[in-house]
């Protein structure tokens, strides 16, 4: 699993319905990546990627606008979720789970397509994590500008729609033209019992030591969602004023540019 926010949702909420003596399984279109390890030994973990371009035939089968999505596809680059389709539907056939919970709206909705697929009853539950409009502007391909149109084709047919809050619940029932009632929120769980015994465990940071200046973290993908300019600019006016140290814990592709900016406030 790549170590993302949805991504550690994901293992949080695997540990906790393991806890409570449900039956787990962990869909992944590759089983790779760091979060692995944070999954539960009790959960079924089970690839689901399958080779391009066959992964996208089944989705030629697709009633409406996704199935014309699928032909534009095969003749651009292959996107993640659509590899796992085909895989999906034969699992869905095979282990006929109760529900399945997807995150974000493109893994959704490739839930949806293999339970159609697959003649399932099985219960999606939609999970929108990111504020939809913000995705479409930033990211800029063509297939995020048709999420829209293909949630509002096929999210009727999940069992439940949630949200990690209310401002993304209101921003993708308008861009989809989605009932808001229709929506819950459900905020990112927090597994409060672990974070206060990692908290207990003193820091082998030499910047943590005790007598050295405050410092300042900041964690997450390095994208322009989370808008780590701002926050270096705001630590060379801090730091201008006081000694202080920034931390960042992320990867992503604004590493380059931000390594540059930092550069250019002296904060390097």
């Amino acid at each position: 699993m790549e170590a993302g926010g949805i991504q550690r949702v994901f293992a949080t909420l695997a540990r906790a319905f393991v806890a409570r003596g449900l039956d787990v399984d962990v869909l992944l279109v590759s089983k790779r990546g760091e979060l692995l390890g944070e999954l539960p030994r009790e959960a079924r973990v089970l690839g689901v990627g399958a080779p391009w371009p066959l992964a996208v035939r089944p989705l030629l089968a697709l009633p409406g606008a996704a199935r014309g999505v699928a032909w534009r596809w095969l003749a651009t680059r292959r996107p993640r979720p659509a590899e796992s389709v085909a895989k999906l539907a034969r699992y869905f056939a095979e282990a006929k789970p109760a529900a399945l919970l997807a995150s974000p709206t493109s893994a959704s909705l490739a839930a949806l397509w293999a339970a159609h697929l697959a003649r399932s009853d099985v219960r999606v539950i939609a999970r929108e994590a990111n504020t939809l409009s913000r995705q479409i502007e930033e990211r800029g391909e063509w297939y995020h500008a048709r999420l829209p149109e293909l949630a509002r084709e096929w999210y009727p047919r999940a069992a439940r729609v949630i949200a990690v809050s209310d401002g993304v619940a209101d921003d993708f029932a308008r861009l989809a033209r989605y009932p808001r009632e229709r929506i819950t929120t459900i905020h990112s769980p927090v597994d409060a019992a672990r974070l206060r015994e990692l908290a207990a465990q003193p820091p082998d940071e030499p910047w943590l030591a005790p007598g050295e200046p405050p410092v300042v973290l900041g964690v997450g993908r390095l994208v322009p969602a989370k808008s780590f300019a701002t926050l270096l600019r705001a630590f060379a006016q801090l730091r201008a004023r006081r000694p202080a140290r920034l931390v960042l814990l992320g990867e992503g592709p604004e590493r380059a540019q931000l390594e540059a900016l930092a550069r250019e406030l002296g904060i390097e």
